[in-house]
Parts: C-alpha cells; structure tokens; sequence
C-alpha cells in the first residue's frame, strides 16, 4: 500500500513538472519566447535540410511524355541537355523554370509540364502544335497562326502553301481559314493562298485553277464566284485556266485556248 502510494505521487509529481512548464510559458519574457520559438525553428529547418538532402539526388533519368516522335523526343531530350550544362543536375536543386524555358524555345511544343520524381527522374510532359500550312520559302504555320519549325521533315503533300509579300503568319491563316471554309462547302480546297507585293489575294485550287480576289471584300467576290461556280463553272472546272473576282457584279473566266469570257452581270469597271 505504501509502495503504490508512493509511486502514485511520483507520477502525480513529474505530471505537475509538465504543468508547472506550460504555465511558467506566460511568465517568460518576449526575449525567452521569441528564443524558444526560433529554437524550434531552427532545428524544424535543419530537419528540412538535411531531407531535402537525402532526397536530392542526382538525375539519372528524363522521362518525356507526349505524342512525340522519336525526332521530337530526342530534340526535347537535347534542349533539357544542354540547359543543365553547368547547372547542379541535382533533383530537388534543378530549377524546373530553365527547363521549362529550353523547352519552350522549340518552337513547336506546347503546354509544356516538368515535375520531379523521386529518386533520380525528371518528367517532362508536352503537347505540340499542330501544323496547318507551309509559310512562303521555308517553315511552317501552326493552327493558332504562329510560325514553327518542326523537328522533322514533315510530309507537306496535303499541307497548303501560304505565300505573303506583306501579312504576317497569323493574318494569313486568318484569311486561309475564312476562304478555305466556304469552298470546302462545295467541294473545292486550296492548294496555294498567295498575297503579291500590292496586298491582292488570291488561291490556287486543286482543280488547277487559280481564283484572283484582290486587296479588299474577299469573302463577298469568293461568294460571286462561288455563286457562279455553282450554276456554270462546276461541269467545266477542268477547263478553266483562272477566274478573276474583282469586278463588281460579275467574274472574268479565262478558258483554256480561249479568250477571257466575262460572266454573269459584268462590269465596266473594277
């Protein structure tokens, strides 16, 4: 009984000890808290520190992710590369915005994601633009207008040529798409949308004709031509050579091995 009693009071007594420290904690000075208070912190980051260590590991592996052929990947592979050069190639060190910065400058990537992976691999994950047209000499137009440069040689049988003296990329796809639209309606496509040094406009077709529309009202003279292709021209478009849009109330069709025939409601003037 008195062993229980006095082992009762021991634990009573180091149970007070806790107690007694909680509520000596109003009693200390602003000094002693803000001391207590940063030696916790300092052994919370020390303890931050050295896990961070543990976990930063060397990169022994870049895993891409996509779509990509293995031209696309390899060129991924080869901008992160060379980005690391000189750099900590570290896991947990490596800055993610210069990768995703190395990345970016190929001009064809989109919607580009890295993240780190423990132990040892760096995921990247990226979508890539699709490629609409063929810009001019050299390069290539993206859906969204802007101009690329493919890590590989595509296959541009089926890819439009766009050919522009003076409108940027993005203008002309705007001006491919708002044409290209209207002659799918009637089963004709574009094969070449070209703009000379005065502004005028005008496209080559694959029935192998070309259709001039000129510098302004583009959408109104393809609806004339349209109009008339419609009812006229459709039985005989393997004969026409070109047709010019730019009269006011009618078209101007230039037969094979026949003079300029100007149809439907013809104009004096332009």
């Amino acid at each position: 009984m008195s062993k229980s009693g006095s082992k009762f009071k021991s634990e009573s007594k180091s149970k007070s000890g806790y107690g007694s420290f909680f509520s000596a904690w109003p009693a200390l000075t602003r000094a002693h808290r803000l001391m207590l208070l940063l030696g916790v912190g300092l052994v919370a980051a020390s303890s931050a520190w050295l896990v961070a260590q543990q976990l930063d590991g060397e990169i022994n592996r870049i895993q891409i992710e996509g779509e990509l052929t293995s031209t696309e990947r390899a060129a991924v592979r080869g901008a992160i590369v060379q980005a690391m050069q000189g750099r900590p190639a570290q896991l947990h060190s490596i800055d993610l915005g210069v990768i995703r910065d190395a990345v970016d400058q190929l001009t064809w990537s989109e919607r580009v994601s890295i993240r780190r992976q423990w132990p040892d691999t760096l995921r990247v994950q990226l979508s890539k633009r699709g490629v609409a047209a063929r810009w001019g000499d050299g390069g290539y137009v993206a859906t969204n207008g802007s101009l690329i440069q493919p890590a590989a040689n595509l296959a541009t049988d089926d890819l439009p040529l766009l050919d522009c003296a003076l409108s940027s990329a993005a203008n002309a796809m705007e001006v491919y798409q708002l044409l290209s639209t209207q002659l799918s309606l009637v089963g004709l496509r574009v094969v070449e949308l070209r703009e000379s040094q005065l502004g005028e406009w005008s496209i080559l077709l694959r029935s192998g004709f070309t259709v001039v529309l000129g510098k302004e009202d583009l959408a109104s003279r393809l609806q004339r031509f349209l109009a008339v292709y419609a009812v006229d021209l459709e039985r005989r478009s393997n004969e026409i050579v070109a047709v010019d849009a730019r009269y006011h109330n009618g078209i101007a069709v230039s037969w094979q091995a026949q003079p300029v025939e100007v149809a439907v409601n013809q104009a004096a003037t332009r």
